[in-house]
């Protein structure tokens, strides 16, 4: 049996920010999702799909060393 600090269940955009936070204090996280998410391809279709990210977002994105990829994918 496998033991973990903390469980997340669904790793989107907050799950995943929260994750790594969580991981960077030296905790033992599991993420739990209902399938794998694709690979991230420069060549895949656009997506329409819009999120909108606060200043205060940003600044944590930025803390978890995670902004500048979101960026690379605009």
């Amino acid at each position: 049996m496998t033991n973990f600090d903390v469980i997340i269940v669904c790793g989107g955009m907050t799950g995943m920010a929260a994750s790594i936070a969580l991981a960077d204090l030296g905790l033992k996280i599991a993420v739990i999702e209902r399938r794998a998410p694709n690979e991230y391809c420069s060549s895949q279709p656009y997506d329409i799909r819009v999120s909108a990210i606060s200043l205060g977002s940003e600044q944590l994105l930025q803390s978890l060393n995670a902004w500048s990829s979101l960026t690379q994918m605009r």
